[in-house]
This record gives structure tokens, sequence and C-alpha cells, in this order.
């Protein structure tokens, strides 16, 4: 994390992922078919 988050302000988007407080980028709509099976997971990094 750097100093800027420390001090109450936030990330989006890719900035978020870089900086460690997002998995990945996605929409509502992708995440509600992933969860309802119809999209195959993408594999997590370190998942063996």
């Amino acid at each position: 994390m750097n100093d800027r988050f420390r001090q109450g302000g936030i990330a989006t988007g890719a900035l978020a992922v870089e900086a460690g407080m997002a998995d990945r980028l996605g929409s509502l709509e992708g995440l509600i078919a992933e969860l309802a099976g119809s999209v195959s997971k993408p594999a997590r990094k370190g998942a063996s």
C-alpha cells in the first residue's frame, strides 16, 4: 500500500488492483454470471 491510501484516499479500477485492494477488474453482470455458474472461473494466482 502506498501512503495515499493510508490517508483515507480511495482507488478504483486498475489502480485498486495494482495496489492490492482488489483481485481483478470486472462487471456486475460478469460476476452474476460467474456466480450462477454460466462462466468458467478464471485461474487465481498461486492456485495449484
